[in-house]
């Protein structure tokens, strides 16, 4: 028969570094809760498993090494990030929750995608100030571990637990987003430093008012008891001069 050789462990690229990866762009797409779509360049460690039923389980679906990775590895690297992305909006994904995106995908490689509720509240435009209806996705939670419940989460299970395949050193190297999403980004982080600037520049001028309010009635009491003092200075002189 036909022999098949399959690597113990395999470096698998999704990005547009040609360096890294292949000559066009491997980049792949996520869209986060504010509509904004960005592409995501990145690796992961991928350790096949060890044991002839399962690596023979693996042929009979992929038929080789390059299948292994394009339709099983690719499919489940796009969908973990496809649903990490509504878990937070482009600005973020940007700055501040950068970090805890990359995890969330790892998480999902990993364990499982997790199952979500979507809905929507009330919140104000940065921007425009201006209320609006903002997507919300809420994680389902459980308490049992087993079964579907991984990690306190609810999830599909892992295809890759299926065929006793490892995921391991996810990284994310860049996000990409379109000059209309940064220029989008950059409106919303002044919004927010004008706010901030605002609000210690409100707190500034409400110290100022206090102290002022403060200086004031410590005046209007340093007048009252010169006035007091000199009040008190004529009715001595009077009794003064009645005595004579």
């Amino acid at each position: 028969g036909d022999i098949h050789e399959y690597m113990e462990a395999e470096t698998f690229f999704f990005t547009k570094d040609k360096e890294s990866g292949e000559e066009h762009d491997q980049s792949l797409p996520t869209t986060f809760n504010d509509g904004a779509v960005a592409k995501i360049s990145g690796s992961l460690r991928v350790i096949l498993p060890k044991t002839c039923e399962e690596l023979t389980s693996i042929h009979r679906k992929f038929h080789g090494m390059d299948g292994f990775m394009q339709k099983l590895v690719l499919p489940a690297v796009r969908k973990a990030l496809f649903t990490a992305g509504p878990h937070m909006s482009s600005a973020e994904s940007y700055a501040e929750r950068r970090g805890e995106f990359a995890m969330l995908v790892e998480d999902q490689l990993v364990n499982g995608t997790i199952l979500t509720e979507k809905g929507s509240v009330e919140g104000m435009d940065e921007i425009t100030g201006v209320k609006k209806q903002l997507l919300v996705v809420s994680k389902r939670i459980c308490e049992k571990e087993g079964g579907n419940c991984i990690g306190g989460y609810l999830r599909d299970v892992s295809a890759f637990h299926e065929f006793g395949v490892t995921a391991t050193n996810f990284v994310v190297d860049d996000i990409t987003y379109s000059k209309e999403v940064i220029a989008q980004i950059e409106l919303q982080r002044n919004a927010r430093m004008d706010i901030i600037t605002n609000q210690a520049q409100a707190k500034q001028a409400e110290a100022r008012a206090s102290k002022a309010e403060a200086e004031g009635r410590a005046q209007v009491a340093e007048t009252r008891a010169k006035e007091e003092v000199a009040k008190t200075e004529r009715i001595v002189r009077a009794e003064a001069n009645k005595a004579e």
